[in-house]
């Protein structure tokens, strides 16, 4: 992987706009997001750059996901959507007219549209956004000034985000279930997707301008060569811009399996306790040894197996064939005080407490344990471990799994309340496989019985999730 960062003068930085009226005269403002409020930035709008079919809807669609879930408010705000609610044939095209300038009036009443609702999110007093995510093809400088314009007179940062794809076999990987993910190909073929899709390619080809750190030197930008064999840094300025260009340094954006299961039962779980370090019972131990002949038979190229510290975890792991890497960040949430007792015994001995995890079991942090709002931040550098590794089996724990599932199936807008209500039997293992738009969910389940560890009012499956498909 080559990385190429260019130090250019910044003091006439478009990208960085121009000073705007100041949010509130205080050191805190309460209207602004905390993260904003934390570091004293200004929210920031992200443009992809690109031609059809390198991977922007994924890199934009992962982006948010990721922001999301480490707690910077973020949305993707697609050109094909807005072109759909205008233009329902799109993309038709007129055989003497070439579609990129037959769409540049179409275009324009879209953008007009997109920097309304941008505003609006940024904007809102009540739940104003940190970073607002324009997927487009923004292929030539005119169109990109647009944005420069827009954020320049309304007090945003920008930072744009080129890919570049050369690779064969990539695009033919973006191009996989377009279909099936893509709004402007809804209802089509694949052989007539992929028909229409490369004509647009060869279409926007003919005007496509790529970022230029001569030409526009002014402008913050990362291009990205090949998913990530090549990166360019242009004028990266800022924490949220640079922890942008760290992510997308790191995840792999071609299709890889990830398979995600709970440990085998335990003793603890026999008997109801929470926490602790108890041994696989024998059910437990059954199940461990059919997920390695299921595992081991698969064949599963380069596969890794992740576990936590805990006996348990890596009792479950024990016969399958491949390398081990145990994480201390995998291990199950901290319940603190509770540790070793039933929740029969907590709601005896603490019904207040007991009150307070079922009005909010998100942010309910256990007395002297952790909250999973807690076990969420514990889980990021797993999380960019995870985007960066190929085929995958994690065993982990309950409050784990379900941080990790909400991750790749929950909706950005109700994360936070899906997540502690994610239902993860025992003795169930689930393929994830990434896509632009979703994530494939598969599940498998094993001749093996186990006792329930659902405890929640709310019962959501990992299938029926809003990014699942």
């Amino acid at each position: 992987m080559d990385f190429d960062l260019i130090n250019s003068s910044t003091e006439n930085a478009l990208s960085r706009a121009k000073p705007g009226k100041p949010r509130a005269g205080r050191s805190y403002d309460n209207n602004v997001p905390w993260l904003l409020n934390t570091i004293g930035g200004r929210p920031t709008v992200v443009a992809l750059v690109g031609l059809p079919a390198r991977g922007k809807t994924l890199i934009s669609q992962k982006l948010c996901r990721y922001l999301t879930w480490t707690k910077i408010t973020s949305r993707v705000f697609h050109l094909s959507e807005y072109r759909k609610k205008l233009a329902s044939d799109f993309p038709g095209y007129e055989e003497t007219k070439p579609m990129w300038a037959a769409e540049t009036e179409l275009r324009a009443k879209c953008l007009e549209l997109c920097f309304h609702d941008v505003k609006d999110y940024l904007q809102d007093p009540e739940h104003g956004g940190e970073i607002a995510i324009y997927d487009a093809a923004n292929s030539t400088r005119a169109w990109r000034q647009q944005w420069v314009d827009f954020c320049g007179a309304n007090g945003y940062d920008l930072f744009f985000i080129e890919t570049i794809t050369d690779d064969k076999s990539l695009i033919q990987l973006y191009l996989m279930g377009i279909e099936d993910t893509h709004p402007d190909y809804a209802g089509l073929t694949h052989a007539e997707a992929v028909d229409r899709f490369e004509f647009q390619i060869k279409d926007y080809s003919k005007s496509y301008e790529t970022m230029d750190p001569q030409v526009e030197r002014n402008l913050c930008f990362l291009k990205i060569f090949d998913a990530g064999h090549r990166f360019t840094v242009h004028n990266m300025s800022g924490y949220l811009q640079s922890k942008l260009v760290y992510y997308l340094m790191n995840i792999r954006l071609p299709t890889r399996d990830i398979y995600l299961t709970r440990h085998g039962e335990s003793m603890n779980n026999v008997s109801g306790k929470v926490g602790g370090d108890a041994h696989l019972s024998p059910r437990g131990i059954q199940f461990a040894n059919a997920l390695a002949d299921h595992l081991n038979g698969l064949c599963i190229p380069d596969i890794q197996v992740w576990t936590s510290h805990l006996i348990r975890s890596m009792q479950t792991a024990g016969r399958v064939n491949a390398p081990v890497l145990c994480w201390n960040a995998l291990k199950e949430i901290d319940v603190g005080i509770f540790d070793g007792m039933t929740y029969e015994e907590i709601e005896d001995k603490y019904p207040l407490e007991f009150e307070r995890r079922n009005a909010d079991k998100y942010h309910y942090r256990y007395p002297d344990g952790e909250s999973y709002d807690d076990l969420v931040t514990r889980l990021e550098p797993v999380m960019m471990e995870i985007e960066r590794t190929g085929n995958l089996v994690i065993i982990c724990h309950q409050a784990v799994m379900r941080c990790i599932l909400a991750y790749f199936l929950a909706d950005a807008d109700t994360i936070f309340d899906d997540l502690p209500h994610i239902e993860v039997p025992l003795h169930t293992l689930y393929k994830l496989t990434p896509l632009a738009y979703s994530c494939k969910v598969e599940e498998i389940t094993f001749n093996v019985g186990a006792v329930s560890t659902q405890n929640s009012t709310r019962h959501l499956t990992p299938a029926h999730m809003p990014l699942a498909c």
